[in-house]
């Protein structure tokens, strides 16, 4: 992957491709990517403990943290180690450790480089260094690897913060004392003879990141203070005159709240840029600002905020991003920046690494990532084409590689992932749909699905896709123009659109037999406009096919489904499935907000006597929705209940118990008419209930979710029993339109 300036941002929605007697080329592919560093990681030393602060400095990366010593790459944990006491220096082309080595008692906290690279400036809790006194902040000269004996700078606290810029060391920390004059946690000094300078600001509380602007007119501080000069409007973060030390204004600090009993944030690291300055910063609190903001260095307004959830501990810029290190598990819930991109809530599947645009704060394409215990990355750095990244974890990309990790251009790193087995039906004369899910590329998300038929070297179809960790798309392909009877086989791979990696093909699909004849019933439901519609006659999962063609594909849960079961259908070759009760179900892939006009409609057949829930729509797309209604649900003495959730609990109950093993057509419908119960093409029950049912985003799942306290709530969420053909309609059915569906299954 080259790197080259542009977004990525395709959009998701993708029609169904026809092949009718050869490929079909869509936007042949060019040779380029999409701009950031690769997400695979680069070979680098690792070591053996937490990586807390790092700085590159005249060809070498330096790291400071709590190892003891470090490794190569690749090696496990007490083997091709060299002894390094909290600090060491990598080479940045290479990543392998230099002879730079030195001991300090405690970790340095911060390391900062020189604006010409010619030193390092080194501040921490530390009072030793290779055993002598050097209490809280020492400089070493790049060339020669030798601590700088006569730059002795005497702090009686922490430092925490360093910048620098011209002649000037800007220090922040917690200390009261800089070579025995008063400085209250800010302070500076000069960069040749460690003179303490007049600049003498005030902060209230610690201060974690400093920078100063390209003209070196203003430097910015951030971390846990609620005034500085005693001035309240510099809430966590804020501007002072390089020169006087005095408030300037930032009307950006806006983007941090200020402390409340349940919510506080801090700033955790900052960086300049050409003509802004960015933050990072860490709530404590649930939904706490943890996220990202950019400031116009020209008068300190703010330029975007970047509201993912999960504390962001460091940042960097490299080309025309902002990467950052963080363990972001949720970019939609208190995002208002309009991001299509925008993850919702991950649970433990956070991701500890992202890239952000410069311009706007937008999600890059750019998803490599880290384990972390539980925080992300703590530390990052660049020497201009490569990306450092120091922090707690032990694997990146899940591969062992502990407290740092380089990630470079070489595009040869990541490629996308493999395809699984394209899904295969057959129920129209002459055709076979084929449905396949996109693979993952870690830094390219814009792909190229193609589509071969019986292990060919040609593709017969292919589609862009825009596929991302949290949103595979399903492609339907319709190959058509194939011989009534003849079997067929498909595999699939994908390339990237803007580079030129290819993913390894998918496994070859189950074999499928060409339809001879049609469906009346799938022309019957089709004829009506469903919003998806699931034949649930796949030989395998886990892709459901949607019929509809308007690509709502579907996933069946990887345990509880049997499938090639008995058709519903009259003289129908279709199959359909058996959920165990327990576990089996399939869900819709795409969040979703249905109309407040609906219908859904199901065959079922069961003898089950502990109830469950055949279809509904729920919050949740695997765990146990928190919100849920739009829903089918049999009873443990086998009546049906269709419930909707409008202002109140509405529901309406069959007369009749249907878990006598024979088959039965269920539809529910809601419009502003109210509400109907269907079963078997007739109406059996019915109200008025004209309000519009609750909105809200979540999925449609079929064979079971949460029912909770809804009347005759049954023994089981899920149901156990035999599931066919399933529809959804953004509309309310007629009476005559079910009845039609159900003359064609008969």
């Amino acid at each position: 992957m080259q790197r080259k300036t542009r977004r990525g941002l395709i959009a998701a929605a993708i029609a169904a491709v026809a092949v009718a007697g050869g490929a079909v080329w869509i936007n042949k592919p060019v040779g380029a990517s999409e701009g950031t560093v690769a997400a695979g990681n680069a070979s680098s030393w690792q070591t053996n403990g937490t990586v807390y602060t790092l700085a590159y400095a005249n060809g070498a990366v330096y790291a400071g943290g709590d190892f003891t010593s470090v490794r190569p790459s690749g090696d496990a944990a007490g083997t091709g180690e060299e002894k390094r006491a909290h600090i060491a220096a990598f080479d940045a082309k290479t990543g392998a450790v230099t002879s730079f080595n030195h001991t300090f008692d405690e970790r340095p906290s911060v390391i900062a480089a020189a604006p010409d690279g010619s030193r390092i400036y080194v501040g921490g809790a530390f009072t030793t260094v290779d055993g002598q006194s050097h209490p809280h902040l020492v400089a070493f000269d790049t060339a020669t690897g030798k601590l700088v004996t006569d730059w002795n700078v005497t702090v009686d606290y922490t430092v925490s913060a360093i910048a620098t810029k011209g002649e000037r060391v800007y220090l922040a920390g917690g200390f009261g004392h800089v070579d025995g004059q008063p400085r209250t946690r800010l302070a500076a000094v000069a960069s040749g003879s460690g003179r303490v300078l007049d600049w003498a600001p005030s902060a209230n509380d610690v201060s974690y990141t400093l920078s100063v602007s390209a003209g070196g007119t203003v430097v910015y501080a951030g971390g846990a203070f609620t005034e500085l000069n005693g001035d309240s409007t510099y809430n966590k973060v804020g501007a002072l005159s390089a020169s006087s030390g005095a408030g300037m204004p930032f009307a950006a600090a806006s983007a941090v709240p200020h402390d409340s009993v349940a919510c506080t944030s801090e700033v955790k690291d900052s960086v300049v840029s050409g003509s802004s300055v960015y933050f990072s910063s860490e709530g404590t609190g649930n939904g706490c600002f943890d996220g990202t903001f950019a400031a116009n260095t020209s008068d300190g307004s703010l330029k975007w905020k970047n509201a993912c959830l999960g504390a962001t501990q460091a940042i960097e810029v490299l080309g025309d991003w902002l990467y950052k290190g963080s363990h972001a598990h949720d970019c939609q819930k208190e995002n208002t920046n309009g991001d299509p991109d925008n993850y919702p809530e991950q649970g433990d599947h956070s991701r500890h690494l992202l890239a952000e645009q410069l311009t706007n704060g937008y999600l890059g394409p750019w998803y490599a990532n880290t384990d972390g215990l539980p925080l992300g990355p703590r530390a990052m750095t660049t020497d201009g084409s490569s990306l450092w990244v120091g922090g707690d974890f032990e694997n990146v990309n899940s591969k062992p590689q502990q407290g740092l990790a380089k990630f470079s251009v070489d595009p040869s790193l990541i490629k996308p992932g493999r395809p699984v087995a394209p899904v295969p039906t057959s129920s129209k004369p002459g055709t076979v749909t084929v449905s396949v899910q996109a693979p993952v590329d870690l830094d390219d998300p814009d792909l190229v699905l193609r589509l071969y038929r019986d292990n060919g070297t040609t593709p017969i179809a292919q589609t862009n896709v825009h596929s991302l960790f949290w949103k595979q798309p399903t492609v339907t392909f319709t190959d058509s123009g194939l011989t009534g009877g003849s079997k067929h086989t498909y595999t699939a791979d994908a390339v990237e659109r803007y580079g030129s990696n290819i993913s390894p093909k998918s496994p070859v699909s189950a074999s499928v037999t060409v339809a001879s004849s049609g469906s009346r019933y799938e022309d019957s439901v089709v004829s009506d406009a469903p919003s998806f519609y699931w034949r649930l006659d796949e030989s395998a999962g886990p892709l459901v096919t949607d019929t509809s063609g308007n690509q709502t594909t579907g996933t069946y849960s990887s345990t509880g489904v049997g499938y090639g079961q008995a058709s519903a259908l009259t003289g129908d070759t279709d199959t359909s499935i058996r959920t165990d009760g327990a576990t089996g179900n399939a869900v819709t892939q795409q969040l979703s907000t249905p109309p407040s006009a609906f219908s859904m409609e199901a065959w079922f057949k069961t003898t089950t006597k502990a109830g469950g829930k055949l279809i509904g729509f729920g919050n949740q797309k695997t765990a146990a929705s928190t919100s849920f209604d739009k829903m089918i649900y049999m009873t443990n003495t086998g009546q049906l209940i269709f419930g909707v959730k409008t202002t109140s609990n509405q529901t309406l109950e069959t007369p009749h118990h249907y878990n006598d093993g024979r088959w039965h057509q269920v539809v529910a419908t809601k419009g502003a008419s109210g509400m109907a119960l269907y079963i078997d093409g007739k109406v059996v029950a019915q109200n008025t209930a004209s309000a519009a049912p609750k909105s809200y985003a979540g999925y449609w799942r079929v064979g079971g979710d949460s029912i909770g306290t809804w009347p005759q709530a049954p023994t089981r969420n899920y149901y156990g029993g035999l599931i066919d053909d399933v529809a959804v309609y953004g509309k309310a059915l007629s009476s005559a339109r079910v009845a039609a569906h159900y003359a064609a299954a008969r």
